[in-house]
């Protein structure tokens, strides 16, 4: 805050990758990837990206900028596991949430679906309203011929295999309920095709 305001730092500007200061903040995941937080720690961690992203937000960083590989802040977000940023750009940046495609053909959904073992990321999708949009991304295959739908049910396969001998912990359990909620969402909300193969 006090090199924007005080030296009256550009939070605008752009790099020559088509990067701005969110696509960077989105990339930096320290300290979400520890399970040794207590909840006093994990809230100051939560507040500190907060007032990051809310002083780029104040000073004119577009949280929706796609960079030159077609990545908005959100998807490098999702993508990344930064999902503390995650939250701030859905529910306080409000960023767009359309149907546009990375360089590699995946939407917002795609990420999502590849991520889906996440119970908080699971639950901020399933709050926001069910549009036009969100269903036409149900429908589209990236670039490795695959749609959301394929993701979710892959992690549920790969999440079966890894633990099929291990005991069922709190955390586990909350992880497969996640996966399958967003399996149910794919079908039932979002109508994706169940029958859809995946184009190699």
């Amino acid at each position: 805050n006090y090199v924007a305001a005080k030296h009256k730092a550009d939070c605008a500007c752009v790099d020559a990758t088509g990067n701005n200061a969110f696509h960077y903040l989105a990339r930096n995941t320290s300290g979400q990837q520890s399970n040794y937080l207590s909840v006093a720690a994990k809230k100051s961690l939560r507040d500190n990206f907060f007032q990051m992203a809310e002083i780029l937000l104040n000073n004119k960083c577009d949280p929706n900028k796609m960079n030159n590989q077609a990545q908005s802040p959100l998807m490098i977000a999702l993508e990344s596991g930064n999902f503390i940023l995650v939250d701030y750009l859905i529910n306080m940046a409000r960023v767009e949430i359309n149907a546009d495609t990375s360089h590699d053909g995946k939407t917002l959904l795609h990420y999502f679906a590849i991520q889906c073992d996440e119970y908080d990321l699971v639950q901020a999708l399933t709050k926001l309203p069910i549009n036009d949009k969100i269903k036409k991304m149900g429908r589209m295959f990236d670039s490795k011929g695959r749609t959301p739908l394929h993701y979710c049910t892959s992690k549920f396969n790969q999440f079966c295999q890894a633990n099929k001998s291990t005991l069922a912990s709190e955390k586990l359990k909350q992880q497969y309920g996640s996966i399958v909620e967003m399996i149910e969402y794919c079908l039932e909300s979002v109508q994706c095709d169940s029958d859809a193969e995946v184009k190699e």
